[in-house]
């Protein structure tokens, strides 16, 4: 009986190949997978938000992480959007939407910032996205 995925070698040992493959083609995936890590990423209700004198939209998410990340600066806020950012008018309307419908948002990211300043979300490079 003939086993095609057989590999015999002069030793007697016998290797799978499919096996091997498998093995090896998991081992890949992993190893390269690290590299391609974008970084933390926050899910959470937003708490609070806030448009202070300049513009800019201060705001506080429901998650413990959240302070890792980024320092807490008035009442707890953390994270920030300045008006001159093109996309602030959307920001707005996604907090606010998020706010009141009690939807959470997802932060991405994050891991960018390391504790020491408040979080400008315009600099993580891909905003915030509402879940249904």
């Amino acid at each position: 009986m003939r086993f095609p995925t057989l590999i015999i070698c002069d030793n007697g040992r016998i290797f799978l190949k499919k096996i091997f493959l498998a093995i090896f083609f998991v081992v890949a995936q992993i190893l390269l997978s690290q590299f391609a890590h974008a970084g933390a990423d926050l899910w959470a209700n937003v708490q609070r938000m806030q448009i202070d004198g300049a513009g800019t939209i201060w705001f506080a998410i429901d998650s413990p992480d959240s302070t890792k990340y980024c320092k807490p600066y008035w009442f707890e806020m953390n994270m920030y959007i300045k008006p001159d950012n093109p996309q602030y008018v959307y920001y707005y309307g996604i907090l606010l939407t998020a706010i009141t419908k009690g939807k959470a948002v997802v932060i991405a990211n994050i891991s960018t910032f390391d504790g020491t300043v408040s979080c400008d979300i315009a600099k993580t490079g891909y905003g915030i996205v509402i879940m249904a």
